[in-house]
């Protein structure tokens, strides 16, 4: 079994991003012997480059998993484009529709209104994701420690559903910031 990984450069300096490519399986074989997966997606100005990757370089319209490690713009941006121009089988994300509760108390409690601002645009671009792909009917799952591709060689690692629930809880600090704090800076 061979593999690549191609981590694709999405916008510049510190307005960069994340996409990162994988292909598995046999490389030399039919496209249904082989996983092509998407991690992050960018901006949205830079969806035009990972499609144009994807088709020339994977010769397909098809990826088996999409997965968005979480909602700053620079990573979740890129993929409405890649959902609505590919196909695809299973989108992975963490889904603010059934986290909206944990979400608003935590936000009431943020002092700072360009702060929830901000947060508010990284979980709405979210929302829309989750939507787009529902209508799709793509496969969508959160992807909490555990979690393993039905080709059994892609798996989540972290982070556990009840340390992603604790985040909501009482704005708590993760490497001396909170997790709205992070997605506030990162939009």
């Amino acid at each position: 079994m061979g593999y690549e990984v191609d981590f694709l450069p999405v916008g510049e300096g510190e307005k960069s991003g994340d996409a990162i490519l994988l292909r598995f399986g046999d490389l030399n074989g039919s496209r249904s012997d082989q996983s092509v997966v998407l991690v992050d997606g960018g901006f949205k100005t830079t969806a035009p480059g990972i499609l144009k990757h994807i088709e020339d370089y994977y010769k397909t319209d098809l990826l088996d998993l999409v997965v968005s490690t979480h909602p700053d713009a620079d990573h979740i941006n890129g993929l409405l484009e890649v959902l609505e121009e590919l196909q695809v089988n299973e989108l992975w994300m963490h889904r603010p529709s059934i986290r909206r509760a944990e979400i608003e108390r935590a936000l009431r409690s943020a002092e700072n209104h360009e702060y929830r601002k901000a947060v508010r645009a990284s979980l709405d671009a979210a929302s829309e994701l989750e939507d787009l792909a529902v209508s799709n009917g793509v496969v969508v799952q959160e992807p909490f420690a555990g979690v393993v591709h039905s080709s059994g060689l892609f798996s989540v690692l972290g982070p556990t559903e009840e340390f992603y629930l604790q985040l909501f809880r009482e704005e708590p600090e993760v490497e001396g910031k909170s997790l709205l704090r992070v997605l506030a800076t990162a939009s």
